[in-house]
């Protein structure tokens, strides 16, 4: 029987062809609608720390049109697996408020230099944030305020203590542990499905404060711990407060103004990302497509070089080329069963993530029942805003700047020569890998305990395994002191309650796919050879 991707060319394809088009469209009109260049300006700055020895590199967004009047300035610290970008967001809403604000890199995040991980140099590195926000021209020094998210949480406390010029700070996403030591006049704010940090935690120790010190909590319905930072409530509630705190005017609509001018932004993104896919859908590819792909991805770096086109926007241009490259021979009939495999076991690993998250978050939907409508906004933000969070830190990787100029890391003159040697090789292997564990995931685990093993002695093999790998990853953070016993109980309480539910929910779902599959097609799943067959 002839599989119907066979079939597939440019004309059955008009219907995606249209919802491209239709993209473009429509996320031309939103750019144009609010115009992002004419209400703040981006510049980029090199900032030295530690007598010199490091550099980090940092953004200045500053209001268009300013009066006479000096200005309000932020510093915004980032947090664990993500650099400044992941700021830029909540820095655009400031500036559209008339704030200057300065994002910048932590050390061995990044652009800037390398450094084991320290709370102490997160001090350091952001103190000199400060001065050098402090020191930009039409700032008013007398009211400048700090905001981190999650363990740039930790920096602004640490900066607040130290720094008494500081009119507060906004914390999200996190929950000090010494509570008591906390400074005064902090904004917390939280998701409503925060994984690390559960709001009922925080709200139990803030009453037992010392009085006459103002720290507010707000929980907002539509984030988790990885959306917070694009929350427009929580956004929003924070620059209110910090509107208070320098007793200046605040606009509400900013933050849904930035909001609608991101979708649009990532609607033309992605309509012409699938222009791109259904011209190379063929079933056949030749050396000339493979020589033009790379030759557009060195007319991105030039132009990105000579600033043709904003360096940032063209390193997303040049991610874009290079998983082309890696797809084009894979957009064939062939590979129709590992592509559905691959993206049935995601949306599992998806489905389980969010019904674990909502889980979890049950006791304050019993207390706020409104809150249950933001669901769908909040489903929404979790499919759109995590590919973002991971294309940012995958851009981190793969180019030591990407602002100021474009400089690719030496991965991409790997990922050039895999292409060149073996075309497809790279999205190859994802997609076998998908299959391949997919497999093992569901066949017997008699490769590596017997068949016969009670259910008790494959429960302890799980926890094994996965406490060496939680191992594996936290050794490098526990070498440099970086984590102390609070961290490590987080991590293992989210391990335990959030993780493994996930993992055993998942295989589940996919499970049930499997035999669904199995039972309409009337086929067995293939066994490979070094697996014992089940009976």
């Amino acid at each position: 029987m002839q599989n119907p991707l066979l079939k597939l060319s440019f004309r059955p394809l008009w219907g995606v062809w249209v919802l491209c088009l239709l993209g473009l469209l429509l996320g031309a009109l939103g750019i144009a609608l609010f115009q992002p260049g004419k209400a703040y300006s981006r510049q980029e700055l090199t900032i030295s720390v530690a007598g010199g020895q490091r550099q980090i590199q940092a953004s200045v967004f500053r209001p268009v049109q300013t009066g006479p009047r000096a200005l309000p300035g932020v510093v915004l610290v980032h947090g664990v697996l993500v650099q400044r970008e992941y700021m830029a967001f909540f820095a655009r809403v400031l500036a559209r408020q008339g704030r200057v604000v300065l994002i910048f890199d932590l050390g061995g995040y990044g652009e800037s230099d390398p450094r084991p991980e320290s709370e102490s140099d997160n001090l350091d590195e952001t103190l000199a944030a400060i001065g050098q926000l402090r020191q930009l021209p039409g700032v008013d020094n007398n009211r400048i305020a700090l905001a981190g998210h999650s363990m740039g949480g930790t920096a602004v406390l640490q900066a607040l203590a130290v720094d008494s010029r500081l009119q507060g700070g906004v914390v999200l996403g996190m929950e000090p542990e010494a509570a008591q030591t906390l400074p005064c006049n902090v904004w917390f704010g939280l998701g409503q499905y925060e994984a690390f940090h559960p709001a009922a935690q925080l709200r139990a120790k803030l009453p037992s404060l010392q009085p006459g010190c103002e720290r507010k909590l707000f929980v907002s319905p539509l984030s988790s711990h990885q959306t917070e930072m694009r929350d427009p409530l929580l956004l929003n509630a924070a620059s209110e407060w910090l509107a208070a705190q320098w007793q200046d005017l605040h606009t509400p609509d900013a933050v849904w103004h930035e909001f609608a001018l991101s979708l649009a932004t990532e609607i033309y993104a992605w309509a012409w990302f699938g222009l791109a896919l259904c011209l190379f859908w063929q079933q056949r590819h030749s050396w000339s497509e493979l020589i033009l792909l790379s030759g557009s991805l060195g007319g991105f770096l030039l132009a990105g070089q000579l600033h043709w086109l904003p360096p940032f926007q063209a390193a997303l241009l040049c991610l874009g080329s290079l998983f082309l490259l890696s797809l084009r021979t894979h957009l064939q009939a062939d590979q129709a069963d590992a592509w559905r495999q691959t993206f049935v076991l995601l949306a599992c690993f998806w489905l389980a993530h969010e019904a674990v998250s909502l889980l979890h978050a049950l006791p304050l939907l019993l207390q706020a029942p409104a809150g249950g409508l933001w669901l769908p906004f909040f489903l929404f933000q979790e499919g759109r805003v995590l590919p973002q969070t991971a294309l940012e830190m995958l851009q981190s990787q793969l180019f030591e700047r990407y602002t100021q100029s474009l400089e690719p890391a030496w991965p991409v003159g790997l990922l050039l020569a895999i292409e060149w040697l073996k075309p497809g090789g790279l999205v190859g292997l994802i997609l076998q890998s998908g299959p391949w564990l997919t497999r093992r995931m569901s066949a017997t685990s008699a490769q590596f305990l017997p068949a016969q093993a009670p259910l008790s002695l494959r429960t302890v093999g799980l926890l094994v395994g996965l406490s060496a790998c939680l191992g594996v990853i936290l050794w490098q953070r526990a070498a440099s002191g970086f984590l102390h016993a609070g961290a490590l109980r987080m991590v293992w309480q989210h391990g335990c309650l959030r993780l493994v539910p996930t993992l055993l929910l998942a295989l589940g779902l996919f499970g049930l796919y499997l035999q669904k599959s199995q039972q309409k097609t009337g086929t067995r799943p293939r066994q490979d050879s070094n697996l014992r067959p089940t009976i």
